[in-house]
């Protein structure tokens, strides 16, 4: 919620999903280099992908039914699009890190790799799990599980449409299915080969879905729980933060303003190029004329007398 502004989105619900991902990739990073953090930097591109463009679709198909994305003014969804509650519910389950989903195994691995660099990066790491789990949270229980109210828009049903809801639902239950079933088959074809490239020297740690209890797991329940507080007093949270930031620039004027000033300067730079490239053409236009004519001399005699003349052909 903190950078949400500095994303370029359509709707709030849209900058949560871009600033959640910006924010978990860059904390990743300082915890690469282990023996854990491949299997972490490939599981959770995987999650990333499924349960992110699931919650993609299930907000296009949302704005369809209500006709906006603002999820302040949406209640009410759970009893009308069905399908695409399923949809999103198990998306949003995933990003929180909830097991047996494909975002709780690399949030486990994540957490391993961080737990060997240090303590003070696992300790971020906890802290923008909880935030990605309490946006998770906000994105589809507001919308899905409140009850309408004068402030909520009406929805209309739209599911008879498959293509609406069947993408984002196959999506959904691909994400289940893969550490279900095919955690075996994806460290086959995908990790043992990725650590190979990456790291011939690395020991290869493939994924397991149960690790038995250890502290990742530990820290995988207190980013659970505070993600539920965070959830619960967000609204608060967030009037907090209003206030300290209503005086200073948003993330998009920052971003703006020196695109801007560099496109203006490239513009500047153009007319430049431009002015000087036609005073250079006048400039040097009677050495053109003069070698043109001597080029006509050397060639042809005839054909220079009938240029001077003013008769040529």
């Amino acid at each position: 919620m903190l950078v949400t502004g500095a994303m370029s989105a359509p709707a709030p619900v849209s900058a949560y999903l871009h600033s959640a991902t910006m924010v978990k990739a860059g904390v990743y990073l300082l915890a690469f280099g282990n023996r854990y953090a491949i299997s972490a930097a490939l599981m959770f591109i995987i999650a990333h992908a499924l349960y992110k463009a699931a919650l993609f679709m299930v907000v296009g198909t949302v704005d369809k039914a209500a006709g906006t994305k603002e999820y302040h003014r949406l209640a009410g969804l759970g009893g009308i699009l069905k399908m695409s509650f399923v949809a999103a519910g198990l998306s949003a389950l995933s990003k929180a890190g909830i097991p047996p989903l494909p975002g709780f195994l690399s949030k486990e691995y994540m957490y391993k790799a961080a737990l060997g660099v240090s303590y003070a990066q696992t300790a971020i790491l906890v802290l923008v799990h909880s935030i990605m789990a309490a946006l998770a949270f906000i994105i589809v229980i507001k919308p899905f599980f409140s009850s309408q109210d004068e402030n909520s828009v009406p929805v209309k049903s739209v599911e008879k449409h498959l293509f609406l809801w069947v993408p984002p639902l196959c999506l959904a239950f691909l994400g289940l299915g893969i550490t279900i079933f095919g955690l075996e088959w994806l460290n086959t074809a995908l990790i043992v080969f990725a650590s190979l490239v990456v790291n011939p020297g690395l020991e290869i740690e493939t994924l397991k879905l149960w690790q038995g209890l250890n502290l990742p797991l530990l820290l995988s329940g207190v980013s659970l729980l505070l993600g539920a507080a965070i959830f619960g007093y967000h609204n608060r949270v967030k009037s907090l933060i209003d206030v300290v930031t209503q005086w200073l620039p948003s993330g998009s004027e920052c971003f703006e303003v020196p695109v801007t000033l560099i496109t203006q300067l490239l513009v500047e730079i153009l007319s430049v190029i431009f002015l000087v490239t036609i005073i250079i053409g006048l400039a040097a236009e009677p050495f053109f004329l003069f070698a043109d004519r001597a080029a006509m001399q050397l060639l042809d005699p005839f054909l220079y007398i009938q240029a001077v003349l003013g008769e040529r052909p």
